[in-house]
């Protein structure tokens, strides 16, 4: 005597939600590499005090949000983590990137005191003001890893 298992309408529906949410987890929280998130995009979009300038700023890789962006006497600010990379790395990546995307250098990269790296640049009236130090939690370590090495800020304001 063989038993045999019958599938229920119920059981299907419960695979096929699991499965549903297992592939949207997947892709939770992606956003394409070294872009700022829709969210955040959204956020000085159309109709900000910054015309959607500032999603056109791009992300150091393997850089993850801290908290959130704040805004204060018309400066837009945000700040990240990023691993592997050390503050002068940091500028260095902005230093590449920027001019492509039409940003002049106003102030090269330089240090501003003990593991602090500062530069701005200049774009339609907007001043983008970079500061990248070691993290805290590394206690002024500069060394590249895979942990967290460095967390830097982006300021945007009007020139």
């Amino acid at each position: 005597a063989s038993v045999r298992t019958r599938t229920t309408p119920t059981l299907l529906v419960a695979l096929l939600v699991l499965a549903t949410v297992a592939l949207a987890a997947c892709n939770a929280g992606s956003t394409e590499p070294g872009r700022i998130s829709e969210a955040d995009s959204e956020a000085v979009g159309e109709g900000a005090p910054f015309g959607g300038d500032f999603a056109d700023v791009p992300l150091h890789p393997r850089s993850d949000p801290i908290g959130t962006r704040t805004e204060e006497a018309g400066t837009v600010t945000r700040s990240y983590e990023v691993r592997g990379a050390s503050p002068d790395l940091v500028l260095d990546f902005y230093a590449r990137t920027l001019p492509s995307r039409g940003w002049e250098v106003v102030e090269e990269p330089h240090e501003s005191g003990t593991s602090t790296v500062v530069g701005k640049w200049l774009r339609d009236g907007k001043t983008l003001r970079i500061t990248a130090n070691a993290a805290p939690s590394l206690g002024g370590d500069t060394t590249p890893t895979e942990s967290v090495a460095s967390q830097y800020s982006l300021l945007l304001s009007d020139a």
